[in-house]
C-alpha cells in the first residue's frame, strides 16, 4: 500500500538534502553549508533513486524493512558519508511511518502478544525462549518494543542502527544515533508522567541544544530542534502526572523539577535553556503567575 504521506516526507528529506539555504554566520561556528550534493542540482542520484524505491513499499508490512536495507546497501556503498546520512534518514523515516498494528505484523510475530513482551522488558526480567525469539524477530526488522500504560507498541530501535549503518554515515550522524539510543534507554514518559531522572531531563535538553549549535546545517538539524523543543517544554510545563508546581505545598516546585532546574543553573549557566529556566524558576518563587504564563506561551508550539 503506497502511502501519500510517506511520499511527501521522503520528498521533504530529499529536498532538504539538495538545497542548502544560506544562513547567517554564528559566532564561533563555521556556518558555511556543506553541500555534499554539489554537482547534482536535483539531488544525489543515490538519494533520488532510494526515495523513488521507498515510496513503492507496503507500509503495512514490517517485512519490507529488510529489502529496504539491502537497497540502501546497493545504492550507498561507496557514496560520501554525508550522502549516506541522507539515505539513513530516509530509511529511518520509513521505519517511523510503518503501520505496526496490522495482521501482517502479527503473522510475522506468530500472533505473539506484544503486551507480554513489553511487560517482561519493562521490569527487566529474564526472557523465555518465546520472548527471545519474538524480540530477535523485531530486531531483525529494526524495531524494539516499548510499554505505555501496560500496553506494548513498536518503535524503531536506535540501538540497533550502528551495526547496519555505521560504515555508511558521518561521525555526526553516529553521534545522533548514540544519543538517541541513550535517550531511548533512559525513557521519556509513561502514563502522562516523566520516567527519566530529573538530571537526565536537564542534561538531555542541553545536549540537543548544543548539537544544534555545533551542526546548524546537518540534515538532522530539524529533528534535533523538535527533540529540543519537546524537552524544553517538558522542563517548563511538566506533564499531568509530573507537575512542576506542587499546589498542595504552597505552590512550591516539586522535588523533581527543583533538581532539574538546579542542574541547568549550576552546570549549564550559558545555555539557552537556562535563559528560559532561571526566569521561570524566579517567577515560581515569586508566585508571579503572569510571568509564568508569559514564559510558557513564549515556547514553540508543539
Amino acid at each position: 500500500m503506497r502511502n501519500p504521506t510517506l511520499y511527501l516526507l521522503f520528498a521533504a528529506v530529499t529536498i532538504a538534502s539538495c538545497h542548502d539555504t544560506p544562513k547567517p554566520k554564528i559566532a564561533g561556528l563555521d556556518a558555511t553549508p556543506k553541500n555534499h550534493l554539489e554537482g547534482y542540482p536535483n539531488g544525489s542520484p543515490a538519494v533520488q533513486a532510494y526515495s523513488r524505491y521507498l515510496i513503492t513499499l507496503d507500509t503495512t508490512n514490517l517485512s519490507v524493512t529488510q529489502p529496504a536495507y539491502r537497497e540502501f546497501q546497493r545504492l550507498f556503498t561507496g557514496q560520501p558519508a554525508e550522502v549516506g546520512d541522507t539515505g539513513f534518514l530516509l530509511f529511518y523515516t520509513l521505519l517511523r511511518h510503518l503501520n505496526t498494528d496490522t495482521p501482517a505484523v502479527q503473522r510475522l510475530l506468530g500472533s505473539y502478544p506484544l503486551d507480554t513482551l513489553a511487560a517482561a522488558e519493562e521490569v527487566d526480567e529474564p526472557l523465555s525462549p518465546r520472548h527471545q525469539k519474538a524480540r530477535q524477530t523485531l530486531a531483525d526488522h529494526f524495531f524494539i518494543v516499548h510499554e505505555d500504560e501496560g500496553m506494548g507498541y513498536l518503535l524503531p530501535g536506535w540501538r540497533l542502527m550502528p551495526r547496519y549503518f555505521g560504515t555508511y554515515i558521518t561521525p555526526t550522524m553516529k553521534e545522533v544515533i548514540a544519543q538517541s539510543a541513550k535517550d531511548d534507554k533512559e525513557g521519556f514518559q509513561n502514563d502522562a508522567g516523566l520516567t527519566m531522572e530529573s538530571r537526565q531531563l536537564a542534561t538531555r535538553t542541553v545536549w540537543w541544544e548544543r548539537f544544534m549549535a555545533r551542526n546548524p546545517h546537518h540534515i538532522y538539524f530539524e529533528w534535533a530542534k523538535s527533540n529540543y523543543n519537546l524537552l524544553l517544554y517538558a522542563m517548563v510545563a511538566g506533564m499531568d502526572n509530573s507537575p512542576v508546581i506542587d499546589y498542595d505545598s504552597a505552590g512550591k516546585l516539586t522535588p523533581y523539577f527543583d533538581t532539574a532546574y538546579q542542574v541547568i543553573r549550576d552546570s549549564f549557566p550559558d545555555s539557552r535553556a537556562n535563559q528560559v529556566i532561571t526566569p521561570y524558576w524566579r517567577a515560581i518563587l515569586a508566585k508571579d503567575t503572569v510571568a509564568q504564563k508569559r514564559i510558557i506561551d513564549s515556547l514553540p508550539f508543539l
